[in-house]
């Protein structure tokens, strides 16, 4: 199946920007990974760690005061449990943080490494239309999955955040339901948190409503960025084996499609020929023979790639796919090996 130069150049460029970092926004956002741009200058480097170190040091005073208001519902069940189920939230949330942070310089490390591990392969395996339209697929796809996980994240920001406190505003403003202002400080903040007496009054409004948004942004984002890491690497495996599968699918067409030149091969019984058609027919068996072994190399030299592709993609399965071992760095060092002999592996890239 031949392809065009000009959707040979258009694989070449979407291999060369295969990346799998725009599933990492989240959690370059909150402060858990540094973008590429920050990592490769020690000054912002220096700037994001102080960064990071105040997200995580926020998660202790948010959750005392979950914890605090919890204690005043302690005699009420039904308005309990909501407060529990929130606490539960944040505390996963940070250990997920914490977790990452800790294991930061791996979790970069195998993200890059699997970029660059895959483009050999990619690049060596024949082209095809069937995985060029894999490879497009694959990358739209996983941004717009990406993109919506990281859009879910900011509308549950927008619900919490922005939406109480504009409404804070307005009933201020028109003078609407200020009867239990002091009393229920809550009433316009998403999360049940302890407040302030005077909470509701400015400029201590404001304060606690910067404060209560800096909380659900580190919350939300570093549960959103955790989820979408972990939903790379499998999306990731998935597509390399949805471009593997069709690779193989293209073997039929590329040596086993019935050409025009194949008729001759068709003879009737030798019962019914004459010796001059007998050995004709005994020369086209021959060619048919050489045609035979003919395909049979080039058979070889287009699955011995693809089946080291497979390994590849084995090994990054066996790597990534479990949640806690992914950042092992041990896991960055599982190879699986398949003896092939020296000249066969320089001949099957050969072209």
């Amino acid at each position: 199946m031949a392809v065009s130069e000009t959707e040979r150049r258009k694989q070449q460029e979407l291999i060369t920007n295969y990346k799998l970092r725009f599933h990492l926004k989240a959690l370059n956002l909150c402060g858990v990974l540094p973008p590429e741009s920050v990592s490769s200058d020690p000054w912002k480097l220096r700037l994001y760690n102080i960064y990071t170190c105040f997200t995580l040091i926020w998660f202790i005073p948010a959750i005392t005061a979950m914890c605090t208001e919890l204690c005043n519902y302690s005699d009420s069940l039904e308005k309990a449990i909501p407060i529990i189920f929130q606490i539960s939230a944040f505390v996963l949330s940070a250990m997920l943080a914490i977790y990452f942070v800790y294991k930061r310089k791996v979790v970069m490390d195998l993200f890059y490494t699997l970029e660059k591990n895959f483009r050999p392969y990619m690049e060596k395996v024949r082209s095809s239309s069937k995985k060029l339209r894999s490879l497009e697929e694959s990358m739209f796809l996983g941004r717009q999955i990406s993109d919506m996980l990281l859009y879910c994240g900011y509308m549950t920001i927008f619900i919490w955040v922005i939406i109480p406190s504009v409404k804070g505003y307005v009933e201020y403003i028109f003078q609407i339901n200020q009867e239990d202002s002091e009393f229920n400080r809550g009433k316009y903040f998403g999360l049940s948190m302890w407040f302030p007496p005077n909470v509701n009054k400015s400029p201590i409004y404001e304060i606690a409503q910067i404060l209560h948004g800096i909380t659900v942004f580190t919350g939300v984002l570093n549960i959103t960025g955790c989820y979408m890491a972990m939903l790379a690497l499998i999306y990731h495996t998935a597509s390399h084996v949805s471009m593997l599968v069709d690779l193989i699918d293209d073997i039929g067409v590329r040596f086993y499609a019935k050409k025009p030149s194949d008729q001759r091969l068709e003879f009737p019984s030798r019962e019914c020929v004459s010796e001059d058609q007998l050995h004709i027919e005994d020369t086209s068996n021959e060619d048919s023979h050489h045609l035979t072994i003919e395909r049979d190399a080039g058979l070889f030299k287009y699955l011995l790639p693809c089946i080291k592709y497979h390994q590849e993609i084995i090994t990054e399965a066996l790597m990534c796919l479990s949640t806690f071992r992914l950042a092992y760095k041990a896991n960055l060092e599982l190879t699986l090996h398949i003896p092939y002999p020296e000249s066969a592996n320089q001949r099957s890239f050969s072209h």
